[in-house]
């Protein structure tokens, strides 16, 4: 490229096509075309002689001349000629397009010259663009032919030799031509400033692998270094802002909830040194590993729902003492939205604490105004629990009594916990209001409840206030108006699908069945049409299913001894235990236990649940029926000896189609559920750890479906 030293931008040859015999030697052509002509010319006449010997001299001419003028030259010009002229004006038009792109390239790369810097191989400067000249300041003729280094700070010039360095050491081994690297570097300016570039560098060698020149093209990133060093400032300032506060400040990773951080304040309030605390388990700072995963489920829960979290939470220190903290955890998200890191500020509140406990030991001047609160609720029809913040019961009213079977003395004191797990358990998770499934002194109950702080005149909370009310019945109604919601859009498509597939699975059984009776088949035909009939009972009994499980059930009640009922159903499965070689135990209480029921349907209930557990257990393993009674119901339960039912899918197993059978239906279960509750029961499953699953069915004795 012209006044682009060292570097030979344009190839005459390249992307030309290769020569002809015709362009490389013209001489040797030309004279390969003379003889040509003068052979032609020597046939001719040997031709003319030997075929036309008694022609006169001037005839032989003419006929000459018109062979060759008609035949020889037409065929020389269409065989040699014509197609040299052709491919040389295609060469022509070629090398005017090539030379048309070679000035395009030229201009552009004339263009980018002007940002460039070429170092020869004594690491002097042999050409530097226009563009370059005015970014630092210097005219070309007064940085052409200096050292390079001497245009670079002392930092720059160390990097620049030591990545030289580098690049040449490397050289030997990869055998290539040359070698590009992008580096930051700070330029020296003429008027004594500095200012940073980006240096797109190529290192070229020789053929002995020696360095034979360096060309560098420049892009200036003062921008980018600015920003670089305020973001250092804010971080230094951060830094020292963060290690002033009288909170203990961790930074802790995503997922490892390792520490990455912390400030001198989390030293001195736990204890550890901060060596200590960098890279450690934040476990380390929990009581237990119970209150280390409720604290990690909790947070992550808060962000979904407010994009932080806050507690008041006991920590432990070093030496293994317990301190009341309060928490506000705030997540860190990068680029891709996902969680990056934890903030975590943790502030002793132990004082308050203090304070708060002072000031409920004060509460108790006000016992009058107690009295009179208590004498107005004492009548309610409604659940009303005060509890101070530890969760430990101060008043109840006669109600909550009642349904705990305890006296006021009895009760005040005990953790709210040990009469309603359930209730202190959204307490602790700061739930205010929420419909919960209880359990009261062993009766299970629908709740709904409400949670109310209790200050003291300052304001300071010292407790909760919960007050809750039965809602089994509300429930047990609206589920009942939902279920008959669901079965009736259920049932009319049902219905439908079920109408359609009875008619042509009629006709199908009808003529499967006469096909058997009247024809004598082959043991092979007779195979298959025992398949068929088999199919097509399977296939009756999925639409009787399907109706079954949609359609509300009509119950034919009358009194029914439980016993007889499950004998008859032990009976029903007798083949079904004896192909898996299952031992059944049975365990009675007594042998008139009667109830209001439906024999039949029981009995569809017991011998789905008996071929379930059959199918549940290995061959040679055991199943046992429990029956349990007491003076409101009677409960019927089925053990069996399998793996236990996977806890993923254990929600889900009474599902309408729900099934882990390869050949199920999933409308064994939900018709059994359907079954217990129009009794007015329940139909549960759990695991039983090593024993396999367990699925009780509860009935009232008296009948109430309500």
């Amino acid at each position: 490229m012209k006044g682009y030293h060292g570097l030979n931008m344009k190839n005459p040859h390249s992307g030309r096509a290769r020569k002809s015999f015709w362009e490389e030697s013209p001489a040797i052509a030309l004279f390969v075309l003379i003889l040509s002509i003068l052979l032609a010319e020597g046939l001719i006449n040997l031709l003319i002689n030997e075929l036309a010997p008694t022609l006169s001299v001037t005839g032989q001419i003419i006929l000459d001349v018109f062979l060759l003028l008609f035949i020889v030259f037409p065929l020389l010009y269409s065989v040699v000629l014509n197609p040299l002229l052709r491919q040389i004006s295609i060469r022509r038009q070629a090398e005017a397009a090539l030379d048309r792109s070679e000035e395009r390239t030229l201009i552009l790369t004339e263009s980018l010259q002007n940002l460039t810097l070429e170092i020869n191989a004594d690491l002097r400067v042999s050409h530097m663009g226009s563009m370059l000249s005015s970014f630092i300041g210097h005219a070309p003729e007064e940085v052409i032919g200096s050292a390079t280094v001497d245009f670079l700070t002392e930092t720059s010039k160390q990097t620049f030799i030591a990545n030289l360095a580098h690049v040449c050491a490397g050289q030997k081994d990869s055998g290539a031509n040359s070698v590009t690297r992008i580096n930051d570097y700070e330029l020296l300016r003429k008027d004594g400033s500095s200012v940073w570039a980006e240096v797109t560098a190529t290192i070229v060698f020789d053929n002995d692998n020696r360095l034979e020149r360096i060309v560098g093209v420049f892009r200036d990133i003062s921008d980018r270094k600015e920003a670089e060093r305020s973001l250092l400032k804010a971080n230094i300032l951060l830094q020292k802002t963060i290690s002033s506060l009288n909170e203990a400040v961790f930074i802790v990773a995503t997922g490892s909830r390792r520490i990455e951080e912390v400030n001198n304040m989390a030293e001195k309030m736990f204890g550890y040194t901060r060596e200590e605390l960098i890279g450690a388990h934040t476990s380390i700072l929990h009581l237990n590993d119970e209150m280390f995963q409720w604290f990690g489920n909790e947070m992550l829960s808060s962000y979904k729902a407010n994009g932080s979290f806050q507690t008041t939470y006991r920590m432990k220190r070093k030496d293994g003492t317990f301190f009341p903290s309060e928490h506000y955890v705030s997540p860190i998200i990068n680029d891709d939205g996902n969680y990056q890191c934890h903030v975590c500020v943790v502030r002793d509140i132990s004082a308050r604490i203090q304070a708060e406990e002072a000031l409920v030991s004060a509460f108790s001047a006000l016992a009058e105004r107690k009295c009179f609160v208590e004498s107005i609720i004492t009548n309610l029809q409604s659940g009303i629990i005060v509890t101070d913040n530890e969760l430990r019961i101060t008043m109840a009213n006669p109600y909550v009594l009642d349904l705990c079977r305890l006296t006021a003395e009895e009760i005040l004191g005990m953790g709210l916990q040990d009469i309603c797990p359930a209730i202190a358990e959204q307490i602790v998770a700061d739930v205010n209001a929420n419909e919960i499934f209880a359990n009261f002194s062993g009766n299970e109950f629908t709740l709904g409840f409400t949670r109310l702080d209790l200050k003291n005149a300052d304001k300071i909370k010292v407790g909760h206030i919960i007050n809750f009310r039965d809602l089994t019945d509300i429930v047990k109604i609206r589920t009942m108006i939902q279920q008959k919601d669901r079965l009736s859009a259920m049932g009319e498509v049902v219905a439908g699908v079920a109408h359609e597939m009875r008619n042509p699975l009629f006709g199908m059984t009808t003529v499967g069945q006469i096909l058997d009776m009247e024809l004598t088949l082959s043991p092979q035909h007779q195979q298959l049409m025992d398949s068929f009939m088999k199919e097509s009972r399977r296939l009756n009994n999925l639409v009787q299913d399907l109706l079954d499980g949609t359609r509300e059930l009509k119950l034919r009640i009358k009194q029914t001894n439980i016993n007889h009922v499950l004998d008859a159903s032990v009976q029903v499965c007798q083949m079904h235990l004896q192909e898996k070689k299952i031992k059944l135990i049975r365990t009675n209480p007594g042998s008139e236990l009667l109830l209001q029921a439906d024999p039949e349907k029981l009995e569809q209930v017991f011998v789905n649940l008996i071929h379930n557990a059959v199918d549940a257990s290995a061959p040679g393993g055991a199943i046992e029926i429990l029956l349990e009674a007491d003076s409101r119901s009677i409960s019927v339960i089925v053990i069996d000896s399998g793996a236990g039912i996977p806890e993923k899918i254990l929600p889900n197993i009474f599902d309408v189609f729900f099934t882990s059978k390869k050949s199920g239906t999933g409308m064994g279960l939900s018709i059994s559920r359907n079954i217990a509750e129009a009794h007015g029961g329940t139909l549960k499953a759990e695991n039983i750890a090593g024993e396999g699953a367990k699925f009780s069915l509860k009935l009232p004795l008296n009948g109430d479906k309500s």
